[in-house]
């Protein structure tokens, strides 16, 4: 007969001691259910002394498995909603029901035999108290793997609570949900790509440089006068798959130099025309933190810029920051005019920010610096 394994978990998150129980569970039985459960009430008791920097959904863990194991047609996973039981256990039975027939449900599109749960089912599971749980409500037995963890000494409290400090036990799809996009943004000749390499330098992590610059030295001759208006998607388009490569490959967090903000404030400048498509990168593709640099470093012409007087470079400044609030996206304004204070300001700005503070405290940051 066919074995079927249950585990069940919150996978808040998912990391490397789940992956390697799983996968030895999965060797032991035809087909593995992962169950991973939900309720309001817990998942903000989890929440409550979490650093993450980012929300972790029910359908965020449910991806984290399936995105895991896609490759494994023997295991499958599922949702389990927990928000009409007592997490004091008084409808246990209730819970119990829901849960065979969740997977009866699932077992019957395979074949049409009935579950035989006392010969057939197998919990996998390290805490002492499901044997006798699943004896008594399943007929079930239950399997312990790991129990002592000695193979990968971590749990999700841990994790929750320092993410830094664990980051090597987290698979790369949670790692890709949860690395912080951190960008630098400014008018031209603000020093925002030299900043991206030195932050990237000092914290050990990838970095997206501006497509723009990259599309007219390879699509143009480095000749920024044949830029036109129709450039721009191509631009938006690219840069977006550069910030993608940057996060799959960061270490705990990525920069990226320049906005989609940004590259809308250029085409409005220099094309004299909106443009749709860039919007819509500016709607729908947000990053977590930006650091605005005050256009008041000394002005470079190295050939592709052209807003080199004081009062265009103060007009596109000030056009940046009017389509933030358009946009309702908040930033942190970094003020100084020395190029180490400003290094300095971002790279606490970025400390701080991965400690958790809120963009109050890390405006007081910046301006410390000035």
């Amino acid at each position: 007969m066919k074995k079927i394994g249950i585990i069940i978990g919150k996978f808040f998150p998912l990391h490397i001691g789940h992956v390697n129980f799983i996968q030895r569970a999965s060797g032991i039985v035809d087909k593995l259910y992962i169950v991973i459960s939900y309720s309001d009430d817990a998942d903000d008791l989890l929440t409550s002394n979490s650093r993450f920097v980012k929300e972790i959904t029910p359908k965020d863990r449910l991806r984290f498995v399936k995105q895991t194991f896609k490759n494994q047609p023997n295991i499958s996973s599922f949702l389990l909603d927990e928000n009409h039981f007592s997490q004091q256990g008084e409808n246990w039975e209730e819970w119990a029901d829901t849960l065979k027939n969740e997977i009866e449900k699932r077992e019957k599109l395979e074949n049409e035999i009935k579950i035989d749960w006392k010969n057939d089912v197998i919990f996998i599971s390290n805490r002492d108290e499901d044997k006798e749980y699943n004896l008594k409500h399943f007929g079930s037995k239950t399997r312990s793997i790991d129990k002592n963890y000695i193979e990968y000494n971590v749990n999700s409290k841990q994790i929750r609570e320092n993410p830094s400090k664990y980051w090597d036990f987290l698979p790369r799809e949670v790692r890709e949900h949860l690395i912080p996009i951190i960008t630098i943004c400014g008018g031209e000749s603000s020093g925002k790509s030299v900043m991206i390499d030195k932050l990237a330098n000092v914290f050990n992590t990838t970095s997206a440089w501006e497509y723009g610059r990259e599309y007219v030295f390879e699509k143009l001759g480095g000749d920024e006068e044949a830029l036109q208006y129709s450039d721009y998607e191509k631009i938006v388009f690219g840069h977006q798959s550069n910030v993608l490569y940057a996060a799959r490959n960061a270490n705990k967090f990525a920069l990226i130099d320049t906005d989609y903000i940004t590259t809308l404030a250029f085409c409005l400048t220099y094309e004299k025309k909106d443009n749709p498509i860039v919007r819509e990168f500016v709607q729908n593709y947000r990053f977590d933190l930006t650091i605005l640099l005050k256009n008041n470093v000394k002005w470079v012409n190295d050939g592709l810029r052209s807003i080199g007087d004081n009062e265009r470079r103060e007009k596109f400044q000030n056009l940046l920051k009017q389509l933030y609030k358009e946009y309702n996206i908040s930033y942190i304004t970094v003020k100084s005019d020395s190029y180490e204070k400003r290094y300095l300001a971002c790279k606490h700005i970025i400390k701080a920010y991965l400690d958790g503070a809120d963009n109050s405290r890390l405006q007081e940051i910046a301006d410390s610096f000035i």
